[in-house]
Formats: structure tokens, C-alpha cells, sequence
């Protein structure tokens, strides 16, 4: 029994020791080889495996030319969300992802947001709970994407600087329709009438034979400003100075914080009424 296990390893190891067995196998090998390359090579081929291309700029292009140029740069592309901008025709790109001049791989999707035909709408804050500010309204429909503009301003001593009286739109007043929602397109302009305590105007008072201290005094009670100074080779000091001209005139209808030009003199003029309200 032993013997002829003896004979059947001998047999087998003659046989895989032996030149046309090794030769075989080598070529056997080699050809494994070569083919697990040659398939390895053709789905890397298949795949794209690794390659990466450059994403183009498709901001400020139409839908339609992002579309074709990103396709023939071997991407897809799909739309994720469409804006109104005012005065932008649609189905234009405003934004994209991957970004500009990402390397990403070739048959990634890129996503474009484009600008749409119609806008959406915004309901507006009723005028309650501290919402007649002009200030404080504005801003609300800012971050609407509204616009809000002052028409005119009434004068009105029982309202706060700044109330809203009234709410425009195309001509037409809307304040009453507020409180039950009324909706405005997001990008639109609404216009306001709003409320002032005063008039924008001022009156000059009459600054003759005034000291600096006074005319200070008038000019700010008058909510007007003091513009240039000029003095005249008298004048030493000019605290002490008195106004000999002014310009504008007294009693000139200007507007407020308008700055009023002086010409001082050490010297009081003769006409000058003195404190018991006669000439000097």
C-alpha cells in the first residue's frame, strides 16, 4: 500500500516538475495576468474612474446655454430653485453649485437657480402694535424684498415725526385692506404718506446789533445754522462783536439747518435800539 502511494507522488511530482508542465503553467499564468489587467484597464475605461473636469461659470447665462455647455462638459444639470428679480428676464442662472471652477467628476449633476416670470407674494404687516413707524415698516418690507418710499409728508402736531398716514399702491390707497392681508409682489414699490410735526421751512430772524451769544440763540431757537463769519478790520474780539449784515435777508423763508452768513463789527451801530427800546 505504501509503496504504491510512493509510486503515485512520484508520477505526480515528474509530472509537475517536467518542462511542458512549467511551460504550460507560465503561459497559463501570464495569460491570467494580462487578462486581469485588460479588464481592470476597460472598466477603469468604462468608469471614468478618477478623471475630474473643471465646472464653468453658468451665473448670467440663460437656462438654455448653462444646459448645453455643462452637457457637453459631460455633466448633468438640474434646476433647484427660481427667483423674481426685478427687471431680470427669466430663466436666467443667478447662482450654481458646485461653484465656478470646482474639479469635480465628469457626469456630476450641477444644480442652477434661474430666475422666474412671475413674483411671489408677500402679505403686508397691518398697521398695529407699533407698525405706523415708517422707519420700522420700511425695513419689514426690505426684507421682503420690498420696496418702501415716501410720497409726502403732512404736517400733523398729533402724530409722532414719522407715522404713516397713509399706504399707495398704483395710485390707490390701501391702508384699510391691511389688516385683512393684503398681498404685494416681492420686488414691487409701495409709496407712504407720512407724518411731520413741522414744516421743512424756517423764517431768518433778524440778527442786527447782535452779539455772537444772541445770534447763537436766535438761529437756534429758529432751527438754523450760523454759516461764515466775516469781520471787519474793528473787530478784536469776536464774543463782543455785534452783526452789522447777514445773508440771507430777515424774514427769508429757507429751509431748516439752512446755514446763515454774519458780518460783525466792534463797533454797535448808531441805529441800534438799546434795552429801554430806544435809539443808541
Amino acid at each position: 500500500m505504501w509503496d504504491q502511494i510512493k509510486h503515485y507522488a512520484g508520477v505526480v511530482w515528474d509530472f509537475l516538475s517536467s518542462r511542458i508542465f512549467l511551460v504550460n503553467f507560465a503561459k497559463m499564468a501570464a495569460i491570467a495576468v494580462i487578462s486581469f489587467f485588460m479588464i481592470f484597464k476597460l472598466l477603469s475605461c468604462y468608469t471614468r474612474h478618477g478623471d475630474k473636469a473643471k465646472v464653468d461659470k453658468y451665473i448670467g447665462s440663460s437656462l438654455e446655454e448653462a444646459r448645453t455647455k455643462a452637457e457637453s462638459a459631460g455633466f448633468d444639470v438640474a434646476v433647484s430653485d427660481s427667483v423674481f428679480l426685478v427687471g431680470q428676464r427669466p430663466d436666467m442662472v443667478t447662482a450654481q453649485n458646485p461653484a465656478p471652477n470646482a474639479e469635480v467628476k465628469e457626469g456630476r449633476t450641477i444644480y442652477l437657480t434661474i430666475t422666474k416670470a412671475i413674483a411671489d407674494l408677500a402679505t403686508l404687516p397691518a398697521l398695529s402694535g407699533g407698525n405706523d413707524d415708517y422707519n420700522f415698516y420700511a425695513k419689514k418690507l426690505e426684507m421682503m424684498g420690498i420696496t418702501a418710499r415716501i410720497l409726502r409728508k403732512e404736517t400733523d402736531a398729533q402724530l409722532e415725526e414719522g407715522t404713516i398716514k397713509d399706504v399707495i399702491v398704483d395710485g390707490k390707497s390701501i391702508v384699510d385692506q391691511l389688516a385683512s392681508g393684503y398681498k404685494a409682489p416681492m420686488g414691487s414699490a409701495i409709496d407712504f404718506v407720512v407724518s411731520q410735526r413741522e414744516g421743512d421751512d424756517a423764517v431768518t430772524p433778524d440778527l442786527s446789533c447782535k452779539t455772537a451769544d444772541e445770534t447763537s440763540f436766535l438761529l437756534q431757537a429758529s432751527q438754523l445754522t450760523l454759516g461764515k463769519i466775516t469781520a471787519d478790520a474793528s473787530v478784536t474780539n469776536q464774543n463782543t462783536a455785534y452783526v452789522v449784515g447777514q445773508d440771507p435777508q430777515p424774514g427769508v423763508k429757507v429751509k431748516k439747518n439752512q446755514p446763515v452768513n454774519v458780518t460783525l463789527s466792534q463797533t454797535k451801530p448808531v441805529n441800534c435800539a438799546d434795552a429801554s427800546g430806544g435809539q443808541q
